[in-house]
């Protein structure tokens, strides 16, 4: 059981979810939280059982970009070298993107998708034991204003 995640732990989360072939641009540890109001008014309103609840909505993992768009690998919490779900999520289906710079090096990237309505936590450090996160988080965050530009000239 292992409870760290660690540089490991990423080459092997990679090597299971991506495609022979496939073009990986950068991969980085964060969370992808669902932003809609019915579970942000749980967590408010309802104490610890609400809370329990919404933190049943985050999902933390590595988070992989590609050219075609993002891969949100869910690990276990218990044995985080255990995929718990994967998420693909394409950039042609991302809409309402918006960037949002927080504090301590944390980045927040809020966006559409289908109906439901997410943010994807990235931060710059995350631990010692991953390596070049930093520059894996502003390439992603790069990628994702991009994007978000693309959309207000469309």
């Amino acid at each position: 059981m292992q409870l760290k995640v660690t540089e490991e732990i990423k080459k092997q989360v990679v090597q299971q979810v991506c495609h022979p072939g496939e073009s990986i641009n950068a991969v980085a540890y964060g969370a992808l939280m669902d932003n809609s109001l019915g579970v942000m008014i749980l967590g408010t309103y309802f104490g610890a059982i609400g809370a329990a609840i919404t933190a049943s909505y985050h999902r933390y993992g590595f988070i992989i970009a590609t050219n075609e768009g993002i891969r949100v690998v869910s690990l276990n919490s218990m044995n985080t070298s255990t995929i718990k779900e994967v998420y693909e999520i394409p950039y042609s289906e991302m809409t309402k993107v918006k960037y949002v710079k927080g504090s301590f090096k944390s980045h927040f990237v809020k966006f559409n998708y289908g109906k439901q309505k997410y943010k994807l936590v990235l931060r710059e450090k995350a631990g010692r034991s991953i390596q070049n996160q930093k520059e894996n988080v502003q390439y992603m965050v790069q990628m994702l204003t991009n994007l978000q530009a693309s959309q207000k000239v469309a």
